[in-house]
């Protein structure tokens, strides 16, 4: 079901004249802001918040179809509402293992290493490695990897950028490396995940 704004007997598409994609891209990006508010409300870090809110403006702003904006309203509302996202502030985490995660999201599209994370929590690799995996289940280096896998097919979903691109806003720097462990981890390459993706919502 389309949501409401789309009517057009509204007149909320014809906001910028000559252009409804623009207009709607302009309300996407007023209820992306409000998502967000209304998110940190209920308990959202502000620093996850603000990521959230800028990642969903560049996929807003490179979307060049309105059917493609349209799905990610749904989506954007989904992951502002996950009670994941705010699951740490509830979980018992040690202040080490708890600093970590949320360093990792935030900066995970960056050019991060586990020992850089380490030495920044003035700790070493070992027992952080050993304290994140007692406490999460996993090492910090896969949460880091699954972290921006999870990224990429929301990239992949919702926009035209290229499978570079995608690569580059998640953290790494070759293309090809990252389609590598993008057909590794998911079962198929990025470019397939684009197509069966898009197909999956029609």
């Amino acid at each position: 079901m389309r949501p409401l704004f789309y009517n057009r007997r509204l007149g909320l598409l014809d906001r910028v004249q000559g252009s409804s994609l623009r207009s709607l891209k302009n309300l996407m990006l007023s209820h992306n802001s409000m998502m967000a508010l209304e998110a940190e409300r209920a308990g959202l870090d502000a620093a996850l918040s603000h990521h959230l809110t800028e990642k969903f403006a560049i996929i807003i702003e490179k979307a060049s179809e309105e059917e493609d904006l349209i799905r990610l309203h749904d989506e954007m509302a989904m992951e502002y509402a996950r009670s994941d996202l705010r699951q740490i502030k509830g979980r018992e985490l040690s202040s080490l293992v708890e600093a970590a995660v949320n360093f990792i999201d935030r900066y995970y599209s960056q050019d991060i290493s586990i020992q850089g994370l380490a030495e920044h929590l003035f700790t070493s690799r070992e027992y952080l490695a050993r304290c994140f995996r007692e406490e999460m289940g996993q090492s910090p280096s896969h949460y880091l990897q699954d972290k921006r896998l999870n990224e990429a097919k929301q990239l992949l979903r919702f926009s035209k950028l290229s499978i570079a691109e995608v690569a580059s806003l998640i953290g790494y720097k070759n293309g090809q490396y990252f389609s590598r462990i993008f057909k590794q981890k998911v079962g198929c390459s990025p470019s397939h995940y684009r197509k069966q993706g898009h197909k999956s919502t029609q």
